[in-house]
Formats: C-alpha cells, structure tokens, sequence
C-alpha cells in the first residue's frame, strides 16, 4: 500500500499536553420563501475510493492516517453538488460495506460537473465555476465539538471533499483536515479543548482541480471558529490512559498553529490549561502526536462546567443547565444591578471583589463563587430588598462598611419593597466582618413598614461570622411583625461565630415582639442549631430568640467563652417566651452532645434553654474538660482548630477561614 502520512512526533515543546458512528441529522435548511424553481433530476451512481493528491492508493478506504481507517459503511450519506443547481446538495447513499464502493442518488439533469462532501452534514455550499486552474468551491464545516472515539477520531468530524466530471463519475475523495493525538492520564475528565490564534474548526474553503487535488483556506460563508473540544454529548468521562484524535484544519501558513492551548475539564468542574511555548505543526493529512497529559493544575469554574451541562451543586442542591436554564457570568468589571440579575443562576468570579447597587429580589435567584473554595467580597452601595421569590448566596464575604442608613441601624438585607412571605433565604460557605460601620448591624432586618411579611425557610449553613460589637443579630424580625408564625423553618448548622477579642452578646435570630396569634398550631416553627462553634459570643438574650417553636434540634454544639466572660445572665442558646402567662413550647425536641467552655462572670451558668421553658430532652450543655480549641487557632483569620478529643464535635468541616 501506497504510504501517504508523514507522522509528526514533533510537540517536544514545553507542551506535554494536555468515532464509533454518529447519528447524523438533517440538514435545517433556511427559510426561503422564493418560489422554487423548476430543476429536472437524474439518476445516478458515482464510485467512490480515498486517493492521495490525486492518486488511487491499492487499497482505498475511506480515510487512512498512520493506520487508522474507516471504511465506506452502507447507508453513509454524501452530499453532491453539481454545476446546473450548485445551490442544491443532492443526498447519495452508500451502496455497500468497505474499502470502495458506489453512491447513488440523483442530480440535475445535464451536470457536468460534480463535487462530494462527506459526511453529508458537513456541506455548506457550492460555487461551480471555474476559476484558474481550479474547477469549482466549496465551504464545508469540521465540527468544533467532537465525540470522543478510544484508539480514532469522530467520523463525523473527518471532513472529506472530492470532484468529478460526467464522464468518470468517481469521486477520489481527498482528506481536508490533520489530527491531534493525545492521551489523558486523569479520572473523570469529560472535556479536552483546543485554542489557538488561528481558525481551527468551522468554515473551511476547499478549491477543487480537475485531476482531484484541492486547495482550502478560511471558509467564505458560515462560522469560523479558533477551538474544538473532544467530549460526550451527555459528558460521559474520556477513559484514563486511552488515545483519542482530534479533527482540525490543517494549515497553510507555515503549517502550524500559534498560542497553541489545551484545557482538560473534569466532571467536578475543574479546569487545567497549557500553551504551547512554539508554534505547533499541522500540515494536511498528519498526526500530531500531543503526547500525554498530566502533572496538570486544576481550578475550579462553576460556571464553566454549568454551561457545558454538569450537574452543579449550590448550597446542598444541585442546579443543571437544562432544567435551570443558562447561568450568567457575572463581570466584577460592571457594579451588580438588577439589569444583571436576569437568569436564575449566577456565578461570580472567584479571586474578585464586586460593588453592587440595592438589588431587589423580586424571583428564584441563586448566586454563587464560580470556585467554592474561594470566597468573593460583595460591598454594597445600599440595602438589597427581599420582595418576593428565594435567595441562594454561596461563597460571598458581605461587607457592610459603606452601607448608611436614616435610621439608628443597618442591614444588608430588607423587605421593604415585600409584596408577599419571601420563600427562602440560603446562605453556604459565606463570611461576614469584621466591619468598620459604626452602627449597630443586622444581616437581614424586617422593615417596620412590612411588618405582615416574613421569610418562611431560612438555611445558613458553613458560614462565619465574626463580630466586633456592632454586628447584633443575623435574622431581625421587627418587634411588631404581625406575621413573625410566618418564619417556619430555621437552621444553622456547620457555622463557625465568634469574636477574637473580649465576649460579644450577639444572635442568630431575635423577636421580641408580642404574638400576633395565640393558636399553638400556627406556632410550628422548625429550629436546628446543630454541629455550630460559638466562640467569645455568649448571649444571656440567647442566639435564638422567639415565641413558640414546633420542634427543636440542637446537637453537636461548642461553646466557648474565656474565664470570667460576662453574658449578661445565663448563657442561652434558646431565650423562649410566651404571651399571657401560657408557653406554647412544643416537647417535640432532640438535644445532646454540646459542650460549653469557660466560667462565666457573676457565677452564671451555661445553658440549652432557661428553666421555665425546659421539656423533654432539652438540658444543659456539658462542661469540657479542657479547651477545645487548639493552640494553632487563628482567631485573626478565623482559622479555627478543634483539639483532638473534640474534634468530632462543631463544625464537620470547619467552614473557610477570611
């Protein structure tokens, strides 16, 4: 057999970088509301064998690089223009299995002239007319996304042109294109991408000359693209350590591409790129063997993996593409503003700090740091406004420094703009303070004006807080909320607040107005404090502070105040009352394994809940015997470290440090 490949090993670069068949689909054609003109068509079968620059090799297949090959299947469909209606791709149909065979179809009565894409799909458009030396064009598409195929290529993607005339009716397709080998010695990878300063995939003009050797260059009509990315179209992973080849245009100029890039993605949304330090070699009808990739760094983009459809969990629930719609980037270049907020879900760029403008959440919106790991400060001009629908922060720094307000406190959160309960607010792995705002703060306070409207769940979960002494309280119903029976789920859990200094009196969630409704059932709320470390913020006024409550779980808890610490009274976690001299409280409670530090000022105790509100299970914390905070506790950064025989207690993990 006649060799026609020259291998290129050729990528000894600072680069050691990193199908099976394909339904195909119809042609959309484009709407076109001329009337059709009139174009008589003929019968007719064309043979059909791969050559090299114009020269049959011995044994013809329908592509052969270095070995690899794919011949003709039954059923393969070509597109034929001809030179009568070159506007028209007629569709021929492979007769047989192998390495030649025939195509029939018909085209237009009295064509002379003949030009073949294959796959069919791949055909753009046509111009029959000589020019020069050559006989006719044609655009054609390689796809910028391509299967995956162990060991080969998508055939999809081998992109194959060829002429004939009336007379021979063969067509020796030529090969338009060069391949990337490479390997990926990573678990679960569902995507290799390529990029370059050059056109690599989409739109490429093809030159046909009558003895069948072709010329091409950038596409003339339709898209031209700079990547192409290897990946599963449900993103099923790439198997580790197999080969795969990547179809791109070769290259005339200089037979090669610049800023040559690959990326590996993973299914958990991490990302790893490379550039070549040259330029890199693809001439036509070769392999560039890109080698392995490996010894990668990976950073994680949410957003990315978003858009190429991997399930994305925020806040304990999973988000997709497909059900949740597109995701928008968020720039930190341009302030945050409702005209921004337009989709459900929203990444924020992690390694940036954003401003915003006063948003006012009138939908579901969920927005979160495109790496969870990374937080994001958001710095507020004025107060963001729960009107109606659901927040979902995760990943955010509030800072409440600039925020002013004509009253005598600030929030970084309202309702005042409210026209119903506001569903759920979610904060996960955020972080707050400490704070240069000189007035007492609260992250969300009802708006006296909205006293008749609530937030019905609300879930903080790995987040921490550190206090200075203005922050007062996280959740801040106004004293005269006529719907405060409306707040009916609350959880904490997995949060680390404190304070690095002497001990703060601050709260979680704090009413102390009077009840609106005295029925029991409308009472249900469902409170969970649990796996929480409270550092120097022990509160006589307890961390949550309501009327009656449906069901109580607090587990898992430490809390540490250093010697001699004054909490104002007995040290609460649950400050419970009631209206009229009756208690409300519900004994559907659960309480164990919290664990309290450091004796108090003024002989006080340390307490789950006062007396008189005590049922069931609910009773005192235990006393540690030592301290559980280890002496490489940072309490500066929040970097918080529990010692050995209390490890399993608190927060499982300890929420990001500032």
């Amino acid at each position: 057999m006649k060799k026609s490949i020259i291998l290129l090993s050729v990528l000894s670069l600072a680069l050691a970088m990193t199908a099976c068949n394909v339904i195909e689909v119809e042609r959309d054609e484009p709407v076109d509301n001329t009337p059709a003109k009139e174009v008589a068509l003929v019968p007719m079968t064309f043979s059909a064998s791969y050559s090299y620059d114009g020269v049959d090799d011995d044994e013809s297949t329908k592509t052969v690089l270095d070995g690899l090959s794919i011949k003709w299947k039954a059923g393969d469909r070509i597109a034929i223009f001809d030179n009568v209606d070159p506007s028209t791709p007629h569709e021929f149909i492979a007769a047989s299995d192998g390495a030649s065979t025939s195509f029939t179809g018909s085209v237009s009565a009295g064509a002379v002239k003949f030009f073949a894409v294959y796959p069919y799909t791949a055909a753009i458009d046509c111009d029959a007319k000589d020019s020069g030396d050559f006989v006719g064009q044609m655009n054609v598409n390689i796809p910028s996304v391509q299967t995956p195929v162990e060991g080969s290529f998508d055939p999809a993607a081998a992109v194959l042109a060829a002429y004939s005339n009336d007379v021979d009716k063969t067509f020796h397709f030529k090969v338009p294109f060069a391949l990337s080998k490479f390997t990926v010695n990573y678990d679960n990878v569902y995507s290799v991408s390529f990029s370059s300063g050059k056109n690599m995939t989409g739109s490429l003009h093809i030159n046909l000359k009558a003895n069948g050797s072709i010329g091409t260059g950038d596409g003339t009509s339709g898209d031209k693209l700079k990547t192409l990315t290897i990946r599963n179209a449900d993103n099923t992973p790439l198997t580790k350590g197999a080969t795969y080849y990547a179809v791109m245009r070769y290259r005339t100029d200089g037979n090669s591409y610049t800023d040559f890039t690959a990326t590996v993605g993973n299914t958990d949304c991490g990302y790893a790129t490379k550039t070549a330090s040259a330029a890199v070699p693809m001439a036509r009808a070769t392999i560039n063997n890109l080698g392995a990739f490996s010894g990668m760094t990976f950073t994680t983009n949410r957003y990315t993996g978003y858009q190429d459809g991997l399930d994305v969990t925020i806040a304990g629930n999973v988000y997709n593409k497909a059900a949740d719609g597109d995701a928008i980037d968020l720039n930190p270049e341009n302030n945050i503003s409702d005209s921004r907020i337009t989709g459900k879900v929203h990444f924020l760029r992690s390694g940036y700090n954003y401003t915003t403008s006063g948003l006012a959440i009138s939908k579901d919106v969920v927005i979160a740091a495109s790496d969870p790991e990374e937080r994001v400060q958001l710095t507020p001009s004025s107060t963001w406004k729960l009107n109606s629908g659901s927040l979902v922060l995760e990943g955010v720094v509030f800072d409440m420094s600039p925020l002013t307000s004509t009253g005598s406190t600030v929030s970084f959160f309202n309702n005042s703009g409210a026209t119903e309960d506001f569903a759920k607010l979610v904060l996960s792995k955020c972080a707050m303070g400490p704070t240069e705002n000189t007035k007492p703060m609260y992250l969300y306070a009802l708006n006296s004006g909205k006293a008749g409207y609530s937030i019905t769940d609300i879930k903080i979960i790995d987040c921490l807080f550190r206090t200075d002494g203005n922050f007062q309280a996280i959740i801040n119903p106004t004293s005269n909320a006529t719907a405060a029976q409306n707040f009916k789920s609350f959880e904490y859990s997995n949060n680390v607040f404190y304070s690095s200094g002497v001990n703060v009196r601050v709260q979680l969630f704090t009413f102390g107005g009077t009840k609106s409704s005295s029925t029991t059932s409308d009472w249900d709320m469902s409170v969970k404090i649990n796996n929480n470390l409270f550092y120097n913020v022990a509160n006589t006024s307890g961390y949550f502070k309501s009327y009656n409550i449906g069901s109580i779980e607090v587990r898992n808890n430490i809390l540490f105040a250093t010697d001699a610490s004054d909490a104002g009274g007995n040290a609460k976690i649950l400050a419970l009352s009631d209206s009229g001299g009756t208690s409300n409280y519900s004994s559907n409670t659960a309480c164990s394994d919290n664990y309290a530090f450091g004796v108090l000022a003024n002989s006080r105790a340390w307490t789950i809940s006062d007396g008189t509100y005590r049922v069931g299970n609910l009773v005192n914390p235990s006393m540690c015997g030592a301290s559980p905070i280890d002496a490489s506790t940072n309490t500066a950064t929040g970097a918080f470290v529990l010692t050995d025989d209390y490890d399993e207690y608190g927060p499982q993990p300890m929420p990001l440090p500032m």
